[in-house]
């Protein structure tokens, strides 16, 4: 290992670890210097680790608020510890809250927390996405009939799915009006819920479970046909083409659909 690698290793191993050891290689001054340089450092790494709480504190709003400064800046030092920063953006950083509040103690014990983490991460990844132009209803009107069986969809970038337990977007709403928090409800059954983005507006909405599975299924590539016959299991046969054509149609206008192609 050159001297160079030796001093790249050292220096992250103690921003990432706190191994105080290893700026030992980094410290080559005289002894008087020997503390103003450790000094430094120290200062060094106390403001990249205040640059992660940022991070953490801007991507989880609603986190903090629930739990209050202090809880909050406590579960930041675990998740820092825990997860040592890993990619060149920082905005990544935060990504795996919602797993390490389901998985750790004591936040494990209390369900909503992970909720809440996973449901502003979900409006920060569509806030994030790239754009795409949406596509229009006369586009998909001009399919030819024959080939509306073999149709499938490519959806906006910034689509997140997610379900939830809790009445996690109460929670939001409240915040977002500055008011009380609500009581924590608890439904067995979870609500399926949409987040996307129209411009730099992000929007979220609540699915039943019929809306839910048929999205989901066409974001993996199922055609029109497929649906259909999802909806054939639920329906009379008669409704499945006009059920399945407002659901298109409903994705479109909210423009959440930008491209469509047809078997050749």
């Amino acid at each position: 290992m050159s001297a160079l690698e030796e001093l790249q290793r050292g220096f992250r191993d103690y921003l990432l670890q706190g191994r105080s050891e290893a700026i030992h290689p980094l410290v080559r001054a005289t002894q008087e210097r020997r503390g103003e340089a450790e000094r430094r450092l120290v200062i060094y790494a106390e403001a990249y680790r205040l640059r992660l709480k940022e991070a953490l504190a801007t991507d989880y709003t609603l986190l903090a608020a629930w739990l209050g400064a202090e809880r909050f800046d406590t579960l930041m030092d675990h998740y820092i510890h825990a997860h040592p920063s890993r990619h060149y953006n920082i905005r990544r950083y935060g990504h795996r809250m919602a797993q390490f509040l389901s998985a750790t103690t004591p936040w494990c014990g209390e369900p909503l927390l992970a909720e809440l983490a996973r449901f502003e991460w979900l409006q920060g990844l569509s806030f994030d996405a790239p754009d795409a132009e949406p596509l229009g209803v006369e586009a998909i009107a001009a399919v030819p009939a024959a080939q509306w069986g073999g149709l499938r969809l490519r959806f906006h970038p910034s689509l997140q799915r997610g379900d939830f337990h809790w009445n996690v977007h109460e929670f939001w709403s409240a915040l977002r009006g500055e008011e009380p928090f609500p009581d924590a409800r608890y439904h067995a059954r979870p609500t399926p819920w949409l987040f996307w983005r129209q411009g730099r507006s992000n929007l979220f909405v609540s699915l039943d479970a019929e809306s839910a599975q048929l999205l989901d299924l066409a974001r993996g590539g199922a055609d029109f046909a497929a649906l259909c016959e999802v909806l054939c299991a639920r329906h009379p046969e008669a409704e499945v083409p006009q059920r399945a054509a407002a659901a298109l149609k409903g994705w479109v206008e909210e423009q959440l659909v930008i491209g469509a192609v047809t078997k050749d």
